[in-house]
């Protein structure tokens, strides 16, 4: 895969996990960084199969799209956001 590629998922990703709420940024290290970077490598990959991008208008954006990936995992037991009293 272009290295270019991936950089700029990964960048994505880091981004947009930053933007989540009760996002735990602290503690990824450089597996769980890669990691990031490959779901959202992943996704791109889907919306371009699809023929989906941010220009055309249709939700979800990228954005909003990895935003629901990140919180998805996270119901899944993945432990990607923090909890907060009074959390169910």
């Amino acid at each position: 895969m272009d290295t270019r590629l991936r950089q700029t998922a990964s960048t994505f990703a880091l981004e947009a996990y930053g933007k989540t709420r009760f996002n735990r940024a602290y503690a990824l290290d450089s597996e769980a960084r890669n990691v990031l970077g490959i779901l959202a490598r992943a996704m791109f990959e889907r919306r371009t199969a699809e023929g989906r991008n941010d220009l055309d208008g249709k939700p979800p954006s990228s954005w909003q799209e990895f935003f629901n990936l990140i919180g998805s995992l996270n119901a899944a037991g993945c432990n990607l956001l923090q909890r907060r009293p009074g959390d169910p």
